[in-house]
């Protein structure tokens, strides 16, 4: 019985080295092409992403100046006593570096959100929403060191 099952088996790692071998010599011809074209060969090339939808979803029409945030508790969400905490990266009056500091945080990979304060009209790009502080202090710190900037970690309704 130990002798029928050496065969699939070695027919199986037999294979699985030629084509781990066989994915090498393609990835070192391609390197070499790229390379001959001006390209450096010691970094393996990454492919090019789009990510035009962000534009367009930070292009989005606007809604009305009444409606609920993203960040903001929709009627029926579970607020608990303490309030939300979320993490604020930039307050400013211009809406434009608003839309342009939330693209700039998408590409990061971060989830932000731009809301205008009713009261004073000033824009706001904001990180997430925890019920505990804790959570929102560690993503501050992560957006910090990925970004640069200094964003601060607020209760939901501090200005």
């Amino acid at each position: 019985m130990a002798r029928r099952a050496r065969g699939p088996i070695l027919a199986v790692l037999v294979t699985s080295v030629l084509l781990l071998a066989g994915a090498r010599l393609i990835g070192r011809a391609a390197a070499s092409r790229e390379a001959g074209r001006g390209g450096k060969a010691s970094a393996p090339q990454q492919a090019a992403v789009d990510l035009s939808f962000y534009s367009v979803l930070g292009d989005a029409a606007p809604r009305s100046k009444g409606s609920e945030s993203a960040l903001r508790a929709a009627p029926g969400d579970l607020v608990p006593e303490k309030g939300i905490y979320v993490v604020q990266v930039l307050g400013s009056a211009d809406e434009a570096q608003a839309k342009r500091m939330k693209d700039r945080l998408a590409v990061k990979g971060f989830q932000a959100s731009s809301l205008q304060d009713p009261a004073s009209g000033a824009w706001r790009v904001r990180v997430g929403r925890w019920a505990d502080r804790a959570p929102a202090e560690a993503m501050a710190e992560r957006s910090r060191k990925a970004t640069g900037l200094h964003p601060w970690v607020l209760r939901e309704g501090e200005r």
